[in-house]
């Protein structure tokens, strides 16, 4: 199906397909400079590298992200669309993020549609779009337009 044909197809408040992801990072490894070790498994050794690189301090907060959690909401509208076109090239995301996400911690991506707008030139959906933790708290908040 066209992305034209899809978009006819769609009405407002109809949710996007959510998605559901763990908070980790197929590796996490320090970078090339550091010798690409483990840095879970070797943190003394990659800190003491560091600091012989003068390097004051390398970043190990259980923090998860939050340019990764923009990843996982990209993951949920591309699975969504029958074509890719209209997000890739020319789509807009902008999120707030609202709570701290946790390594490991298992988070849901949700959306819904907002608008349907049409002109002469474009048609476009804006979307509302969040992302909650286990516990039910919105960790992020934000908003997509795509482009058909």
């Amino acid at each position: 199906m066209e992305n034209k044909e899809f978009y006819d197809l769609l009405k407002i408040g109809e949710e996007i397909p959510s998605l559901e992801k763990e908070a980790v990072l197929e590796e996490f490894k320090t970078p090339e400079i550091f010798g690409g070790i483990e840095l879970t498994a070797e943190l003394a050794k990659a800190k003491e590298m560091a600091e012989a690189l003068g390097v004051g301090t390398i970043h190990t907060s259980k923090i998860f992200g939050g340019v990764f959690m923009l990843q996982f909401i990209s993951e949920m509208i591309t699975n969504w669309l029958p074509s890719l076109k209209g997000w890739v090239q020319g789509g807009k995301l902008s999120a707030k993020f609202t709570k701290l996400v946790e390594f490991n911690e298992r988070i849901t991506c949700r959306g819904r549609i907002k608008d349907k707008v049409q002109n002469d030139q474009e048609k476009y959906l804006i979307c509302d779009v969040w992302i909650k933790n286990v516990s039910g708290d919105k960790v992020l908040t934000g908003e997509v337009h795509i482009i058909f």
